[in-house]
């Protein structure tokens, strides 16, 4: 038994709020990050202080002492990583 249109649609945009709160945040810090100050000096600025910054982020955001620890997390609670087998 299907909804009618308007429920559906309803239900659809409850689900998809998540994710556009995810990327308003997001938008919101790499606008911050923006304004760090950037006092490296010599040839060390492969990554950029927006990608340092968002690195940072990410490792707090999941919860996980590093990225390999939440792949390996990821694998072990959900098979679903996209490192290593």
């Amino acid at each position: 038994m299907r909804l009618p249109k308007y429920q559906e649609e309803k239900r659809i945009a409850s689900r998809q709020q998540p994710d556009i709160f995810f990327d308003m945040m997001v938008q919101q810090l790499r606008i911050a990050i923006q304004n760090f100050p950037d006092k490296r000096n010599g040839e060390n600025t492969q990554f950029s202080i927006e990608d340092i910054g968002l690195s940072c982020f990410s490792v707090f955001f999941t919860q996980s002492p590093s990225f390999l620890a939440f792949q390996n997390s990821m694998q072990k609670n959900k098979a679903q990583h996209k490192g290593r087998p």
